[in-house]
């Protein structure tokens, strides 16, 4: 459809956060149904809301749901620079988390729902490990992993935590505590005690976290809504505004646009594949090499386009896809000013797409590093012998049956994969130590697997900067040659293709 979007004078902006909130919206349309709002759609619409002269107010409404604590940093940043410019920005809770309290914090007020569910529990850093299940099923995994704090290597090898999974997971959630609390202190105009109490109270009623000073206002939504129809006229017009149909308004139709144009190329997901799509199993959307490296070089190939941010928001995934886009992104360095800038998570294999660009930048509660890998292969003859299933192989080679699931490592083939691997390992951080100007020896004391806060990452030499995706791109302005606080045109990829093309 080629219909326009009109937005109507005196309009409320209706941000919906999902359950789950990701980085970017997916490449390829549903044929039905709404998608959920993504951090990319959110920023957009605070920015656009600033300037646009119809919206009158933001409301950010927030149910049971988990998102990021730098998406979280992100949209507090878009949040303060929308007040700033004079348009109020609301929160309205139908559940007030430790997260949502975070989120709403920066915002002019809180409001709950009358019955809406409060339960600040701080946070629990809880991992699953499946040796138990593996076990019984008659499977061992056969798992080398460098190294020790490569925490995700031990869910199929343990019933618990390392002491070295435990004391990173530790001081990440450390660094994040402190990041986390003070702001929302500041923006309550409480002090550590107050906060303390909360914790220590965790569950309460709606009227009772609006005495103890955690939101302004219990009102059910509906009341907001007729209240805010009305706004500026006596006209029965629908003056709520859902965030997707704003997200169709284009930046230009309201001002944001300027002569210098800023890519942004998204890569969200596990790397994994040749093609980017979506894999339940692998935590939901997927990177494939294919795909980010066909962006990769249309940006690099475009002249209108003056500087390119590389945003990246993924866990790690693949070695050979992770080196392969990682090699394009050190191609387009050199022909466009690039910036890394890093969302949630850029880790292990998030981490090497980034390492070669020439300046990286992640929020302060980034989780990035986790310099290492895994090697991982099921031994499954005990899960056969169980189910009746037997087995019998001709072979060619000394090593055929390396990778077979019914026949174990001899201490020969398990050297040779220990050997391999290792050197794979020393091949990576010997160039890390070249592209960050470090040694050898201070990289792998880096990694080993240990996962880092964006603010430890920066401290420790592994990133630039910190910054948010705005800090990025103003970064990338200078680089272009643009002046501080210059308006520039973002032009971001993937572009969307709607289910009929």
């Amino acid at each position: 459809s080629s219909k326009k979007t009109v937005i109507p004078a005196h309009a409320t902006l209706d941000l919906v956060m999902p359950t789950s909130l990701a980085e970017y919206p997916p490449t390829r349309e549903k044929p039905f149904g709404d998608r959920p709002l993504t951090l990319h759609d959110l920023r957009m619409s605070l920015r656009k809301a600033a300037v646009d002269k119809k919206i009158d107010r933001v409301v950010i409404r927030m149910g049971f749901g988990d998102m990021g604590w730098a998406s979280i940093e992100e949209l507090r940043q878009e949040i303060a620079a929308t007040r700033k410019a004079g348009k109020p920005v609301y929160a309205y809770c139908e559940w007030l988390t430790f997260k949502n309290e975070y989120l709403g914090a920066a915002c002019d007020s809180i409001w709950l729902a009358p019955d809406a569910f409060v339960i600040l529990t701080g946070i629990n850093g809880e991992r699953e490990f499946h040796k138990g299940l593996m076990d019984k099923l008659g499977i061992q995994m056969r798992v080398h992993k460098i190294e020790k704090y490569k925490a995700a290597g031990e869910i199929d090898i343990r019933t618990d935590m390392s002491p070295e999974a435990r004391e990173n997971a530790q001081w990440v959630m450390d660094e994040t505590i402190k990041q986390v609390v003070p702001q929302i202190l500041a923006d309550r105009k409480q002090d550590q005690a107050w906060w303390d109490g909360v914790l220590a109270r965790a569950v309460m009623r709606a009227p009772q976290a609006v005495e103890l000073g955690l939101a302004d206002r219990l009102v059910y939504w509906n009341d907001l809504k007729d209240q805010w129809q009305g706004d500026g006229s006596s006209e029965l017009t629908n003056r709520i505004v859902g965030g997707l149909n704003y997200a169709d308004v284009r930046p230009a139709e309201v001002g944001l646009r300027g002569k210098l144009k800023i890519a942004v190329i998204h890569a969200q997901g596990a790397i994994a594949g040749a093609k980017s799509g979506a894999n339940p199993l692998l935590g939901g959307s997927t990177m494939g090499h294919e795909t980010v490296n066909a962006e990769i070089r249309k940006v690099a190939e475009d002249k209108s386009i003056d500087a390119v941010v590389f945003r990246i928001d993924s866990p790690g995934g693949d070695t050979f896809a992770s080196d392969v886009i990682r090699q394009q992104v050190e191609r387009l360095s050199s022909k466009k000013k690039v910036v890394v800038s890093m969302g949630d998570v850029a880790g292990s294999g998030g981490y090497m797409i980034a390492y070669c660009a020439p300046t990286i930048m992640a929020n302060r509660t980034t989780r990035t590093g986790s310099i290492g890998s895994i090697f991982q292969v099921p031994y499954a003859k005990g899960l056969m012998d169980k189910i009746g299933i037997t087995y019998d192989r001709v072979t060619y080679g000394p090593n055929a049956t390396m990778i077979s699931l019914f026949v174990p490592w001899t201490a020969q083939q398990e050297s040779l994969v220990i050997k391999t691997h290792w050197a794979g390992y020393n091949e990576w951080v010997a160039d890390i130590a070249i592209k960050r100007h470090m040694t050898f020896d201070q990289v792998d004391g880096l990694g080993r697997g240990r996962v880092w806060t964006g603010t430890q990452a920066a401290a420790n030499g592994l990133i630039d900067t910190v910054g948010t995706l705005d800090d990025a791109i103003a970064l990338a302005t200078k680089l272009a040659g643009g002046a501080a606080g210059e308006m520039v045109s973002e032009v971001h990829f993937p572009k969307q293709v709607s289910f009929f093309e």
